[in-house]
């Protein structure tokens, strides 16, 4: 199985980023999201793992933390 990735610093590109992937991911696919914190890699993505919710998609959604405190940001 190929799962696309998206890695993008804010959330707005992460969004468009989904709804791209929903025109050729099948309706419970599986889609992968990189969240960095700058600190455990040189890039930063968005802050707010509230909008995670806010993404709206029938795809599945893994997510990759890259951060230093991993259970910190996973209790958001």
């Amino acid at each position: 199985m190929i799962i696309p990735s998206i890695n993008r610093t804010t959330f707005e590109e992460a969004q468009k980023d989904v709804r791209r992937a929903e025109e050729f991911v099948p309706s419970g696919g599986w889609l992968h999201l990189d969240v960095a914190d700058g600190k455990f890699v040189s890039w930063k993505s968005w802050n707010n793992s509230e909008e995670l919710k806010n993404l709206g998609t029938k795809l599945n959604i893994e997510v990759h933390l890259m951060v230093e405190d991993p259970a910190s940001v996973a209790a958001a």
